[in-house]
Order: C-alpha cells, then structure tokens, then sequence
C-alpha cells in the first residue's frame, strides 16, 4: 500500500510541474536558468519541455 502511495504522489507532482510549464513558462525559465544554469529559455523552448515531459 505504501509504494502505490508513493508512485501516486510522485505521479502528481510530476504533472503538477509539467501543468506549470505550460501555464507559467517564466516559472520554469527561472527554476532552469537558477538550478541548471540555462540562461535565456524561451517560452517555446519551455513549452516544449513540458510536451516532452508530458509523453515521458
């Protein structure tokens, strides 16, 4: 019981920040442009990341 919580919990928190890519790319821009160095991403460029991610 406790794996299928974390695998649902997990599950959300994944679309939640895919959700969030799509809704808010200037989000995602700073958490990139803060955590993996990437200056610059443009909202097409995010957006696409968040297609990615959605079919991953």
């Amino acid at each position: 019981m406790a794996l299928l919580v974390l695998r649902v919990t997990v599950f959300l928190v994944m679309v939640v920040w895919t959700i969030d890519k799509f809704v808010e790319p200037q989000h995602a821009s700073k958490i990139m442009e803060h955590f993996y160095f990437i200056k610059d991403a443009s909202n097409s460029t995010i957006s696409v990341i968040g297609i990615v991610l959605l079919f991953l």
